[in-house]
């Protein structure tokens, strides 16, 4: 068999197998939605990181929808596109690192999202495990996670509770170590000048003893540097096209918390907005109008838990109810809204987008750590 015979035959075979490539795929999500379950008692979700949680299934074709095949889910799209060309948008893709809460569980690490566009990458909160999650993105291999870290240089922070702030060492000492040779910048509300100031004196004997000679050493020298800025409510970043803002949000509770942030990401005329923690607020709204994605905090606990820990009752003061992120999602109206930093306790995911469904009919979807979603003319939670 010649070159050119060899070449044709391996063509009409990857096309003939692409189709089976698209059918299972839809399966295979579809079988992952129903694995969200609770054990017994209900205080922790069981495989809730496995995949997203998503409703509303139906087929698609290319011929009805510019070019996307694959499965449609809540009105987003999910897998490769059709054979036929589409124009090429610019990035604006937000992976979730972390979409978990204090409580440290394994399947849903503390609070973290990046934000990557053609223009830079921006990261929100660093909570427990965000470094990790950063290497899993390059396969845990220390050469192919280097272009994420290199680009993790860029750090905002919504506030400064602990679940929040907890994994801003390991970003900011690991980072250097693999891939980011800049100074970590960090913008926050009052007191994050504070936070890495001390952080820097905690630190200082390990970048004492890590310090070397010779251009390598000055490299790591300035990577070692951290650049903080303590904000207020309004744009804090504008550079290469992209306008990063920041809203004052309603987190007190029965704390005296004064500064807690939302973030609003606006690029190549789309929009990602960031609730950040918050109980039910017309702020978000506000700051969210014409979103294309919103990525909103939800709390709930369920009434056998809550008779047991009455404690927890505390939580809903402090953030949103599955049916008040409904309201949120029904005035705002995103092409898609997403559920992150679950504080939840004795509620699944599937309950969650059924509560929320009381309020809400558009497009959502349970958040999950590592989930990718692609932002342009069409918002898509993307394969991991």
């Amino acid at each position: 068999m010649n070159r050119i015979t060899l070449m044709g035959a391996l063509i009409t075979s990857f096309i003939l197998v692409q189709p089976t490539l698209v059918t299972g795929q839809g399966k295979e999500l579809s079988d992952r939605a129903k694995t969200m379950d609770t054990n017994k008692d209900g205080l922790v979700q069981k495989n809730e990181a496995k995949g997203p949680l998503l409703s509303n299934f139906k087929d698609m074709d290319c011929d009805k929808n510019d070019g996307l095949d694959g499965v449609e889910i809540s009105g987003f799209f999910t897998g490769a596109g059709c054979p036929k060309a589409a124009a090429v948008e610019p990035l604006f893709r937000v992976t979730l690192l972390g979409t978990g809460a204090p409580p440290p569980r394994a399947g849903r690490f503390g609070p973290a999202t990046l934000i990557e566009t053609d223009a830079g990458s921006f990261l929100f909160d660093a909570g427990r495990g965000a470094t990790i999650r950063i290497f899993q993105l390059g396969g845990e291999h220390p050469l192919r996670s280097r272009p994420f870290f290199a680009k993790a240089d860029k750090l905002f922070l919504t506030h400064l509770h602990s679940d929040h702030v907890v994994g801003i060492p390991d970003l900011w000492l690991s980072g250097r170590m693999f891939g980011r040779g800049t100074p970590l910048q960090v913008w926050g509300p009052e007191g994050t000048i504070s936070l890495m100031t001390n952080l820097q004196a905690t630190y200082a004997e390990d970048i004492r003893v890590r310090s070397r000679p010779g251009p390598a050493g000055r490299a790591l020298a300035k990577a070692n540097k951290v650049i903080a800025h303590d904000v207020g409510p309004g744009e804090v970043y504008n550079q290469n096209g992209v306008s990063i803002r920041a809203f004052m949000v309603d987190h007190r509770g029965h704390t005296n918390l004064k500064h807690t942030f939302g973030y609003r990401i606006d690029y190549a005329g789309r929009s990602v907005v960031l609730s950040g923690d918050t109980k039910y607020c017309e702020c978000v709204i506000e700051a969210a109008a014409g979103a294309d994605l919103v990525i909103h905090e939800v709390a709930a606990v369920s009434a056998q838990i809550l008779k047991r820990v009455p404690f927890f009752k505390r939580l809903e003061i402090n953030h949103t109810s599955p049916e008040n992120v409904g309201k949120v999602f029904a005035a705002v109206k995103p092409k898609l809204g997403v559920f992150t930093h679950l504080v939840t306790y004795g509620v699944s995911p599937d309950e969650i987008i059924k509560r929320a469904s009381k309020t809400y009919s558009g497009k959502m979807v349970v958040g999950s750590d590592l989930m990718r979603i692609s932002v342009g003319k069409l918002v898509r939670v993307l394969d991991k």
